[in-house]
């Protein structure tokens, strides 16, 4: 039996085509972007939750330290085993992991940097799997650097792209001046857009000072170009040290 062929079998004509590609156009105009802004959404949410992660765990070691004496307005003491005592006594010698050592001057300045790193590792030390880098500001070297022998573990995620190669920065610095001086930690959130500086919106590195604890750019203060939040806020934590 011969097969009935049917005849008049019609397709799509070119103008119907070319309706459904400009329909199909219409609906990824409206989709991509929306994707895009939910994507953005995200990795700004995940990024400030990062840092209060970070924030309570960087609180909970200064306590720890607390505990053996190591408090940021006072050296580390001789017996401990990562300091020895130098010949002169104004100098400590800090001993890195790397077998090498660098004396610091025991004044504000170079001691909140050398507690700073003291902080920093710690941090390393007891967060499991920690997975973002986390490096300590040096004012001598004008960089915010990572500890000797210290990495984090690499995210199994897919990074976006306005957050390729993220890093936490932690300071510990002193404050005399406004309402409430004293010694302070501040945690901000950066990666490759939002490099860490301390530089204000005139180009000039920013004293720690009261002002230096706000976030408000718009008086000429810094925020140390931190990533920003979903509002618009950036993405950094200031915590009051007890010194006593």
């Amino acid at each position: 039996m011969r097969r009935r062929v049917l005849k008049n079998k019609k397709g799509f004509t070119l103008v119907e085509l070319i309706v459904v590609i400009a329909i199909m156009g219409i609906i990824a105009s409206i989709a991509v972007p929306s994707v895009y802004y939910t994507s953005a959404q995200r990795q700004k949410s995940a990024a400030e939750f990062d840092t209060q992660t970070m924030y309570r765990s960087a609180v909970q070691a200064i306590i720890a330290l607390t505990a053996n004496q190591i408090r940021p307005n006072r050296p580390i003491r001789e017996d401990s085993e990562n300091i020895t005592s130098t010949v002169d006594p104004n100098l400590i010698r800090w001993n890195n992991s790397d077998g090498s050592y660098d004396d610091l001057a025991i004044m504000n300045e170079n001691w909140y940097v050398a507690y700073s790193r003291v902080l920093c590792e710690k941090l390393y030390d007891t967060i499991l799997a920690i997975d973002i880098e986390l490096r300590y500001y040096n004012p001598i070297y004008e960089e915010a650097l990572r500890p000797v022998d210290k990495s984090a573990t690499a995210r199994q995620i897919t990074v976006p792209a306005g957050n390729k190669n993220p890093y936490i920065v932690l300071q510990v610095v002193e404050v005399t001046d406004g309402e409430n001086p004293g010694t302070y930690l501040v945690m901000s959130y950066h990666n490759d857009a939002n490099p860490f500086d301390v530089l204000d919106v005139y180009g000039n590195s920013c004293t720690p000072n009261a002002d230096y604890l706000t976030n408000d750019i718009n008086n000429g203060h810094t925020d140390n170009n931190a990533y920003k939040t979903n509002a618009g806020n950036p993405i950094r934590y200031t915590f009051h040290i007890r010194n006593s």
